[in-house]
């Protein structure tokens, strides 16, 4: 039994030896190369890039990091914006107004290159406008209908009144709602804007009648209000 055992330790080291062999080479100074190194499997995993956006200032980090770092290590970080020019990550950066794609990577030390990646986010710093465009000054209405394209005695309406208003965010996030209120108390809000953000005012009213809209966007910025004075005459029934 012994002498099987010894049998075997012997094989094993002789296996063992023989693996070393053929991982033993001469490098460019004819110097013996490490072992380990020869047989190490080459690394071929490439770097990964994580992307972090602050979207009150607009700003874009780019973190990548390289495992096991002692590999490999990170070589570059590149990015693109809008499918623009390739450029070499130096720091955060400002995507500017507006909605932007930014694709981006890394290349380790040893020229592994990551899948390119992208994200895309949107920066809004300006608030949106919003224009009341009916009932128009000088109009006179009927049930909500324009009867009289010029009316000396500014703008009129007889019966319930259908308000419409106009609002855009530029490039910004996009309008959310557009708020009315009227002088006589009521309120109301259209957030579809399909055909303009409309809201019918239709309380019992005599005399003159303040319309105030205001647009917000998806960001919680609010526009400039927009106003306007008219005379309804509604009694309120229908």
């Amino acid at each position: 039994m012994k002498k099987l055992i010894s049998v075997g330790i012997l094989g094993l080291l002789l296996i063992i030896g023989s693996i070393s062999a053929t991982c033993l080479t001469l490098d460019d100074n004819n110097s013996e190369k490490s072992i380990m190194n020869c047989c190490k499997p080459p690394y071929n995993d490439p770097p990964v890039t994580s992307i972090f956006y602050n979207p009150e200032t607009g700003m874009v980090i780019l973190i990548a990091e390289d495992y096991p770092i002692h590999e490999g290590g990170v070589k570059a970080t590149y990015y693109k914006i809008d499918g623009g020019e390739q450029q070499t990550y130096t720091g955060p950066f400002f995507i500017g107004e507006g909605t932007h794609t930014v694709e981006y990577w890394s290349v380790d030390n040893v020229n592994n290159e990551e899948t390119h990646k992208t994200a895309t986010f949107t920066f809004d710093s300006t608030p949106p406008m919003v224009d009341i465009t009916s009932p128009e000054e000088g109009k006179l209405y009927l049930f909500g209908s324009q009867i009289m394209s010029t009316f000396s005695r500014g703008t009129l309406c007889i019966g319930k009144v259908p308000v419409v208003a106009f609002a855009d965010d530029g490039d910004g996030s996009g309008v959310s709602m557009v708020m009315f209120s009227f002088s006589n108390g009521d309120s109301g809000y259209d957030d579809d804007g399909t055909n303009g953000f409309t809201y019918l005012f239709k309380d019992m009213h005599f005399g003159a009648l303040t319309i105030t809209a205001v647009a917000i966007d998806n960001i919680g910025l609010t526009s400039t209000p927009d106003s306007m004075t008219l005379d309804v005459y509604n009694l309120g029934l229908i």
